[in-house]
């Protein structure tokens, strides 16, 4: 029974929306230690693009975790910009620091807004038992990134909505799913037993509001060095060709950097781009009748307390 699992608060929703923000309230008022859901994130080195926290590594009764206003967070900087990181190793980690936030008796806070590494935890999805087929990828491979994100969408509209469409790989073993099962990916990701009692919160934004927000954030991130950032990140060795670099925000100043689109054009690309993926966000996070929607800091911490409370 939901009464007789842990609580867990989950703060979702479209980025640039202030779910980190919203977050943090929730963890100072109630002793709570984040888990972050966000697919940039996890990377080292990824921060002004990704909208990191920027908080700093300190050492906890001997180990290591990344603080900011006395806040822990987990998940972040978990990999190197060149390895490779998909679903199933996220929910791995995520319930392992999840419990060892409860056992510290605090408050897990899940903030972020991939709406699939959400569902992973929230839902305790089980992915799809099919092996990899050489001969169908090998056709993938040949296709264009525009070709396998049409073919992807055509195969599994919904999960079309959550997917990394930067990501030649996720995209390449979605289709390969779909098409040795014969059934799209999303519908094959079974449900476990349910582990939290979780209340779900997005703050719910005028759409005019929130691509102002979103337009004025990646001039802000111009600002505090993203183009450095991402010429830092290659000098190191990161390859653009890995999941990491094909992210919004740092495919456009990859771009850039190599001659193929002017500084202005880069500004207006990943301002355009990220508009559009808070629409696929909205689009995801809207299908589950379980959020609550809310439009101020105060009404969320209202529903918190009434929650823990019950």
């Amino acid at each position: 029974m939901e009464g007789d699992l842990p609580k867990l608060i989950a703060v979702v929703g479209p980025t640039a929306s202030g779910k980190s923000g919203l977050a943090h309230e929730i963890a100072q008022s109630h002793s709570g230690e984040l888990v972050c859901a966000d697919s940039r994130q996890i990377y080292q080195g990824l921060d002004i693009g990704s909208a990191k926290d920027p908080g700093e590594w300190k050492t906890i009764d001997g180990e290591r975790a990344y603080m900011l206003n006395g806040v822990r967070e987990h998940l972040v900087d978990m990999v190197g910009p060149n390895e490779e990181f998909n679903v199933g190793l996220y929910q791995a980690r995520a319930f392992k620091a999840i419990d060892e936030i409860l056992d510290r008796e605090a408050l897990p806070i899940v903030v972020g807004g991939t709406g699939l590494y959400v569902q992973a935890i929230l839902d305790n999805l089980k992915f799809p038992d099919v092996a990899p087929n050489p001969h169908v990828r090998a056709q993938l491979e040949k296709k264009s990134l525009a070709q396998l994100q049409a073919t992807y969408a055509a195969c599994d509209p919904v999960g079309a909505l959550s997917i990394d469409h930067n990501n030649r790989r996720r995209l390449i073993r979605g289709i390969e799913v779909c098409w040795v099962a014969q059934k799209p990916f999303s519908e094959l990701q079974g449900k476990g037993p349910q582990k939290f009692d979780a209340l779900q919160l997005a703050f719910d934004l005028p759409r005019e509001q929130l691509n102002r927000r979103i337009d004025h954030r990646v001039i802000e991130m111009i600002k505090a060095g993203l183009v450095e950032e991402v010429e830092g990140l290659l000098d190191e060795g990161a390859d653009p060709r890995k999941s990491a670099l094909s992210g919004i925000g740092y495919q456009e100043v990859v771009r850039h950097l190599y001659g193929d689109i002017s500084f202005d054009q880069m500004v207006e690309q990943i301002q355009r781009n990220s508009r559009r993926l808070a629409k696929k966000q909205l689009s995801w996070f809207r299908r589950d009748a379980s959020i609550v929607w809310v439009h101020s800091v105060d009404e969320a911490l209202e529903h918190v307390q009434t929650f823990l409370n019950k």
